[in-house]
């Protein structure tokens, strides 16, 4: 499967390499961005994101704006957060992130990333067929 993904980074130069980065390897393709947290919501609400890449830096970790959509959404994406430092809070929004993927990103972490995307995306598959 080819997961859909939204970048949510305030920097150009991160939004290009990820979304490189990620078209690199066959099962992720970026059909959305956002350059603020507010953007990023109002774009969720439209739909048809999978997987939600949030530099810690533009989310706003009091904002509910995230959480409120939720209950909104028809298919909640996977969240992973990104961040270049270590003091982000990885519950900020009330929502558990799937994975944590430092920047700047290498090969090894992205192969993590993505895998840890696969392995909750069947686990969602088997709960639905039960």
């Amino acid at each position: 499967m080819i997961f859909e993904a939204m970048l949510a980074d305030d920097e150009a130069p991160a939004r290009v390499e990820l979304r490189h980065q990620l078209e690199d390897t066959g099962r992720v393709k970026v059909v959305a961005e956002a350059v603020s947290f507010p953007e990023t919501v109002a774009k969720l609400l439209k739909g048809g994101i999978d997987v939600l890449f949030l530099d810690w830096d533009i989310a706003d970790p009091s904002s509910t704006l995230l959480r409120d959509a939720l209950p909104k959404l028809d298919h909640v994406p996977m969240l992973v957060l990104m961040s270049a430092y270590s003091d982000y809070q990885p519950e900020a929004f009330g929502i558990k992130p799937l994975f944590y993927l430092p920047k700047p990103t290498d090969k090894a972490d992205l192969d993590k990333c993505i895998a840890a995307i696969e392995k909750r995306h069947l686990e969602l598959l088997e709960r639905r067929a039960l």
